[in-house]
């Protein structure tokens, strides 16, 4: 049996595949050391565009050719306008921690350099028209733990099928309403603002910090009087909450599970006297 081969490297003058942007020197140190784990055994090379180091020889870099590039968006901006590199078939795009860069002031770089990618590779904002099947159309993703304005700006912008109205976090509600999804994989921001019925399930992968948090979090079902499950995954690092956990458990007239019934830290709320003496005697063990 023949490997399959990857494709060939695109001309340098083309520029990149793909551009990961991310907001810190740092995480895109991290995401360019695990990209190029990836990319090790394919023909593709990688390289990182970021600010504190020589920006000629990053240049240096990009002219001798690469297919993906991981970048913070200001350095970018600089080698595209100093004609280090172009973007004309750079047809992968990544925004890490959207929201991160925006907060940082990062807006106007990360709009210049979306704008210095051909715009004939956009997918038509109308979903339902047809797409030309000779044509390569670019290929967006965006992450952010929020979905202030200026992020939500840029997903209607550049994206296809965002889940807008608000995102998440500000009451969209990611294809729920019309069943198109039935799966949510979220941070905290899902525990506010998200008014979707018929939410029969609520997994904690991770026990928040707070009870007020899990509280939250679980009341995305069972709402307007209709039953729903919450499950919960507990460890030994969460045993600040455990009190609180058996008591919310209790005044509902829910099922305490024996693990938690028997924990020594679900009998005392942290920090009082009781709870202070028996960590004190522990310690003297």
């Amino acid at each position: 049996m023949q490997a399959r081969r990857t494709p060939p490297p695109p001309p340098k003058a083309d520029g990149p595949y793909a551009v990961v942007l991310a907001p810190t020197r740092e995480l895109a140190q991290q995401i360019d050391e695990e990209v190029t784990k990836l990319a090790r055994y394919t023909n593709y090379r990688t390289t990182s565009v970021v600010g504190g180091q020589s920006i000629e020889e990053q240049g240096s870099r990009l002219r001798r050719g690469c297919e993906i590039v991981i970048a913070t968006p200001g350095r970018l901006l600089d080698c595209v306008e100093r004609h280090y590199c172009v973007l004309n078939q750079c047809n992968y795009v990544v925004l890490d921690e959207a929201d991160r860069m925006i907060d940082l002031g990062f807006e106007p770089q990360v709009n210049a350099v979306l704008e210095a990618m051909p715009k004939a590779t956009l997918k038509p904002e109308d979903e339902a028209a047809a797409l030309d099947e000779a044509r390569t159309y670019r290929t967006m993703y965006m992450f952010s733990a929020t979905m202030p304005v200026a992020v939500e700006r840029l997903a209607r912008k550049y994206l296809r099928r965002w889940g807008g109205g608000g995102g998440v976090g500000g009451g969209g509600g990611g294809g729920f309403r019309d069943e198109t999804f039935n799966i949510l994989i979220a941070t905290d921001v899902a525990g506010r603002g998200i008014d979707v019925p018929g939410i029969a399930l609520v997994i904690n992968y991770d026990m928040p910090s707070t009870i007020e948090a899990y509280t939250h979090r679980i009341g995305r079902t069972g709402r307007a009087g209709k039953k729903g499950t919450a499950i919960t995954f507990l460890t030994g690092g969460d045993t600040e909450v455990y009190y609180d956990l058996k008591r919310l458990l209790e005044e509902s007239k829910a099922q305490v599970p024996p693990e938690l019934a028997r924990s020594e830290a679900a009998k005392q709320k942290p920090g009082s006297v009781g709870a202070k003496r028996d960590s004190i005697q522990y310690a003297k063990k």
